[in-house]
């Protein structure tokens, strides 16, 4: 009789959960927490007076969705795209400024679509003002990629935000650990394959099999203008500190930005490590908004990227 019981509870239940009612009531109850949980962020912050903050309040509360990241108006859109596919590499790709930006075979065209125009528009990570605020964004005018300087892009993904910078950079380093951007950045930077390493590792404090060190690429171009974009999940503490020493005796231009929105101690952590070696920085304009690796799931307000340099400002 109790295996009767319990057969005829788990036939119920799987008829339950791929039946349209079950969808629905679990669309429901996502819906119902999602609210809760930007009703405890509105709570928490609806007193701040940060005006970036409260401008993020302003339009969550026009457009309530907990899982924008980015919760700025649009300034302006990206336009029509259009994905095509490479028939010789087997790979989609979509056209940015002219060059091929590929990406894993199984993306399909939407989903190329919507990935490009979210790095773009949403991140905004190569800094043309898609949006009210750009949390996400790596250079600026006070903190460039200098003509000439040598790029470290950790945490490489697609490669748009070193696609972007190709023609006035001397060499990149393209570190990337995840295996399906391998081919598509090869076919993306196989026309600057003179001046493009990829290095299919973490960026990290040491130097094995799976990861490659700051400090040993630093040592690699001594002489040499640096811009380090790194955005490595949370590991970027970590990273600098391995390279500390390097970092605070370099004598040649060394510009940063780090992200900070991994984890929710992050920004103050990486901010003292620089006030610490005697760099000036900046804080990208605007937060991000996520709950990554805070171990309770409350969504929290977060500085985006932290800039800095051992050039004065």
């Amino acid at each position: 009789m109790k295996d009767n019981i319990i057969t005829a509870f788990f036939k119920n239940l799987r008829f339950f959960l791929f039946s349209r009612k079950g969808w629905k009531k679990i669309d429901e109850l996502k819906k119902t927490q999602d609210a809760i949980l930007l009703e405890l962020l509105t709570l928490r912050y609806r007193d701040s007076i940060d005006t970036d903050i409260q401008l993020a309040l302003r339009y969550l509360s026009e457009k309530p969705n907990v899982k924008e990241m980015f919760p700025y108006a649009l300034t302006k859109t990206a336009g029509s795209i259009e994905c095509h596919y490479d028939k010789q590499e087997g790979l989609p790709y979509v056209i940015h400024k002219g060059h091929r930006l590929y990406f894993p075979k199984r993306y399909k065209k939407k989903h190329v679509e919507w990935y490009y125009r979210f790095a773009i528009e949403s991140d905004d990570i190569v800094g043309n003002g898609f949006r009210e605020r750009s949390p996400h964004q790596y250079a600026t005018k006070g903190y460039p990629v200098e003509e000439g300087a040598v790029l470290v892009d950790a945490g490489a993904a697609e490669g748009l935000f070193s696609l972007e910078m190709i023609n006035k950079i001397k060499k990149a380093y393209l570190v990337e650990c995840d295996p399906q951007w391998e081919k598509p950045l090869r076919c993306t930077f196989k026309p600057w394959n003179d001046k493009v390493e990829i290095i299919l590792k973490k960026l990290s404090n040491n130097d094995d099999g799976d990861n490659v060190s700051l400090q040993t690429l630093l040592k690699k171009e001594q002489r040499e203008s640096l811009f380090i974009k790194m955005d490595i999940e949370g590991s970027e503490i970590g990273t600098l500190q391995g390279a500390k020493e390097e970092l605070t005796n370099r004598e040649s231009p060394v510009t940063l930005a780090c992200c900070t929105y991994h984890r929710e101690q992050d920004y103050d952590a990486i901010h003292s490590f620089f006030y610490e070696i005697g760099y000036q920085s900046e804080v990208s304009k605007g937060y991000v908004l996520t709950n990554l690796n805070d171990g309770n799931g409350i969504y929290t307000f977060r500085h985006g990227v932290l800039r800095a340099s051992n050039q004065k400002h």
